[in-house]
């Protein structure tokens, strides 16, 4: 994994420049193959929350509470057979798209 920046947009995305409502807000991450590991933004449900790094889409399902259970769930995550490099508009098709692929995602998150 590699450690650098990521920005997260902060609101929905508007207008023909297509920015957020309130901004960016930069973080530190843990990235590798597209996907970040990173503290959670104040307000969301884990301390630790995995996001598709090119569009800042958070993947809710596979966050958790300790940075190494979210890295692994990340793990889980590159796993599939899925190419998350991808670009925003490919990624948001497919999660809009592929059942499959959100099913496989909240079964990594389950919590026992």
């Amino acid at each position: 994994m590699e450690k650098r920046k990521i920005k997260l947009a902060r609101g929905a995305k508007i207008g023909p420049e297509n920015q957020p409502i309130y901004g960016w807000h930069e973080v530190d991450a843990y990235c590798k193959g597209g996907l970040a590991v990173h503290k959670a933004l104040k307000g969301d449900r884990w301390k630790w929350t995995v996001t598709h790094e090119a569009s800042g889409l958070a993947l809710t399902w596979i966050g958790a509470n300790t940075k190494s259970d979210t890295v692994a769930n990340m793990e889980k995550a590159l796993a599939l057979n899925f190419d998350w490099t991808r670009g925003e508009a490919e990624i948001i098709a497919a999660l809009r798209e592929s059942r499959d692929l959100v099913d496989a995602l909240r079964k990594i998150g389950e919590r026992y």
